[in-house]
């Protein structure tokens, strides 16, 4: 996963992204890479907005370049960029990240079990992975929320009543609308399996003077900083970033 929040796109930057799809980190006993899709969606006229979205791989898909040139014509000023290894769910478009809804945009790494039983109210969706529903889910607390105050609450109610009721690898994600990105690392330290999951949900922060990139490893020559495991930042145009641990 990847988010960037104000600025001018660095092209370069994710090109080095898009080299994830083939050298990306990967659970032990996975095959290398994620070549299970890709999408890109931000902002354009305020609205957020899907520039792109394949579920070819995103090395062997010139469509990500095309995406990527819409975003940086459009000036988006929040963007979230995804690149699949499917665990939950077939290999669709419906199924590929990120997802939009209600104005907001969502990408997830991890995997939810039972999924089916996600509490998303009167939402439907489109395809069938545990991402979409956890989506769903959260949207059920936030719509309503203004504050930063408000919505860190919200998020964390949201997530509690998932650990409650889910068995869980990671719920870490990346949110957005056009006041905030928001980015959360969560990965199952209670499991038996917690320290594959420790390497492998990672998330890591680079924050300049009025630009933040946020990426599940760290890319191109920018100084990172990992997300501690309940580490939640709401970052906004307008006050670039406050951090908030569970």
């Amino acid at each position: 996963m990847l988010g960037l929040i104000d600025g001018a796109i660095d092209y370069n930057l994710l090109k080095d992204f898009q080299k994830l799809a083939l050298v990306g980190k990967v659970k032990a006993n996975m095959d290398p890479g994620h070549s299970d899709g890709w999408g890109a969606a931000g902002l354009s006229k305020n609205k957020a907005t899907m520039f792109g979205k394949s579920k070819k791989s995103a090395v062997e898909d010139p469509d990500y370049d095309v995406a990527l040139n819409k975003a940086a014509l459009c000036k988006t000023s929040i963007l979230i960029a995804h690149i699949r290894k499917a665990t939950s769910g077939s290999t669709s478009l419906e199924n590929t990240h990120p997802f939009i809804k209600d104005g907001w945009i969502f990408s997830h790494n991890g995997t939810i079990h039972n999924s089916d039983d996600i509490e998303v109210g009167q939402l439907t969706p489109a395809g069938t992975t545990d991402s979409e529903r956890f989506f769903y889910h959260c949207l059920r607390y936030i719509n309503s929320t203004d504050s930063k105050k408000e919505l860190g609450q919200s998020i964390k109610k949201a997530i509690t009543e998932i650990k409650s009721k889910h068995d869980y690898s990671s719920l870490t994600f990346l949110l957005a609308n056009n006041k905030y990105l928001i980015a959360y690392r969560d990965y199952n330290a209670d499991s038996e399996n917690a320290a594959d999951f420790e390497r492998y949900y990672t998330l890591y922060i680079a924050a300049q003077k009025d630009f933040i990139t946020l990426c599940s490893e760290p890319i191109g020559s920018l100084s990172f900083s990992p997300f501690k495991n309940g580490q939640l930042l709401i970052a906004s145009k307008s006050d670039i970033f406050e951090t908030v641990l569970s």
